[in-house]
């Protein structure tokens, strides 16, 4: 039985589980991703599955890295439909170059044939890409040639369907082609130049390629250093050390969601966000179980190769790297009995049918009143301003505010500076994966001007039993 130190709020667990439901976007501090990712589990899990590779990079850099069966960081492989996703990016450097004026341009005005079909004469490039042309999509592992797709018959409207196939993006490279024919350029020449070269990506191979023709549904054969720079250049949005190769805005169309498929983007996948803001968690995923996951607000890309017929389930691998924890992601500021600070009660773990979990604060100022800060969020913007947030300006020397403000409930501390608060976490599998940050805002007159203090914050991820 848990015993509670002082009486806590009665609805804080509800506000709670309110605000974990609510939560859908990725931030912590450097400190943090390292303990996030189960690397070692995960790289038991995935060996189990016919796993061949597992790499973890943290702001660019190498933290955990495994590989079998012979392979190593420099040997190429087969990264399957994980190539679709570079043909979305090339579509993006398109339109940076001025060869695209935008993903909703007609694809019939450049594959003038198909003016004259009532449903191929409204495809968009953005319905190529994000597989909802109408178009017939052909068979999975029997790429056709460029020519090939154009001729597909059209068996829908498009914007009506998600069909999975690779005719949609051979038919993208047959109209990029024709864009490049007043410069004598082959697809691959611009591919090279437009964005493999710029971020030194060395691609080892195509598959099935016709010369100048690189097979965009499944053709790329990569090394795992290669397509770890891919997915950095991701995650820093675009940039390539201080070079912005792509703009932000341009990546950002890359991951919008399919209007016929809410896990699919544009050559992507993910689920779909709840609320507006960064994005949280996506990946480029390929058959046998070749993933690229990019987490943008943890720093984070991992990689994972696979010798297998059988896919992955996403959200039970996803369970595997980030199992349920809680962690400080930022440091708080000093008050009058030291820096206050959070931290799970005990050893309660945050999963899901978990009745006992709990947080404590500790090292307040004795009976004073303070709020609890659940947010959703480490980016979104408190009064038009980028989290984190230096509270110096308002009085507050040395404070940091690093949630949003998304939910606030009052508490107060007992003769010892200290408030506990259960937070049961129920069985409910929709919880699963969602993330609630948290910080407390102390009354301390003896602090600093404005008479406040800041806890240090902590990151709260639920995880299945």
């Amino acid at each position: 039985m848990l015993r509670m130190t002082s009486t806590p709020c009665p609805v804080l667990p509800r506000l709670f589980l309110v605000a974990l439901a609510s939560a859908t976007a990725l931030a912590c501090a450097t400190s943090a991703r390292a303990q996030l990712v189960a690397s070692g589990a995960a790289a038991w899990w995935s060996e189990a599955r016919d796993g061949r590779a597992l790499v973890v990079h943290q702001d660019g850099k190498l933290v955990f890295e495994q590989y079998t069966g012979g392979l190593t960081r420099s040997t190429g492989f087969p990264i399957a439909s994980i190539t679709k996703s570079f043909a979305s990016v090339l579509a993006a450097c398109a339109i940076r170059d001025g060869l695209l004026r935008s993903f909703d341009e007609l694809v019939a005005d450049t594959l003038t044939e198909w003016k004259s079909d009532g449903h191929k004469s409204k495809i968009t490039y953005r319905h190529l890409l994000s597989m909802s042309s109408g178009l017939e999509p052909g068979v999975s592992f029997v790429v056709p040639s460029y020519a090939e797709a154009v001729k597909a018959a059209a068996i829908a409207a498009p914007g009506q369907r998600f069909d999975y196939g690779p005719n949609p993006y051979q038919a993208f490279g047959a109209a990029l082609q024709r864009k490049l024919l007043s410069s004598q350029r082959s697809v691959t020449e611009y591919l090279n130049s437009a964005l493999l070269a710029p971020i030194g990506i060395l691609v080892s191979d195509w598959l099935g390629a016709l010369q100048g023709e690189p097979q965009f549904p499944s053709g790329a054969v990569l090394a795992p250093s290669e397509l770890m720079k891919f997915g950095d250049f991701l995650r820093n949005e675009g940039r390539v050390g201080d070079r912005q190769l792509l703009a932000k805005d341009l990546l950002r169309q890359c991951l919008e969601f399919s209007a016929t498929n809410s896990a699919y983007r544009l050559g992507f996948y993910g689920t779909s966000p709840t609320s507006s803001g960064p994005v949280d968690l996506f990946w480029a995923a390929g058959a046998g179980g070749q993933r690229l996951y990019v987490l943008p607000d943890f720093g984070l890309t991992i990689l994972r190769y696979a010798l297998s017929f059988q896919d992955i389930d996403d959200a039970e691998f996803q369970d595997i790297l980030f199992p349920a924890w809680t962690g400080h992601i930022g440091d708080g500021c000093r008050g009058s009995r030291g820096t206050p600070r959070l931290s799970a009660f005990g050893s309660t773990q945050p999963t899901l049918g978990a009745s006992q979990y709990a947080l404590t604060a500790q090292s307040c100022p004795e009976f004073t009143l303070g709020v609890y800060l659940l947010g959703a969020s480490q980016r979104k913007d408190v009064g038009g301003a980028d989290l984190p947030l230096d509270l110096t300006p308002f009085g507050l020397p040395g404070c940091t505010l690093f949630t949003s403000l998304d939910i606030l409930v009052p508490f107060v501390t007992d003769a010892t500076g200290r408030n506990d608060v259960p937070s049961p976490i129920p069985n409910i599998l929709a919880l699963a994966g969602k993330y609630v940050y948290v910080q407390a805002l102390l009354t301390d007159s003896a602090a600093n001007s404005a008479g406040l203090t800041l806890s240090d914050a902590i990151l709260v991820r639920v995880g299945r039993p």
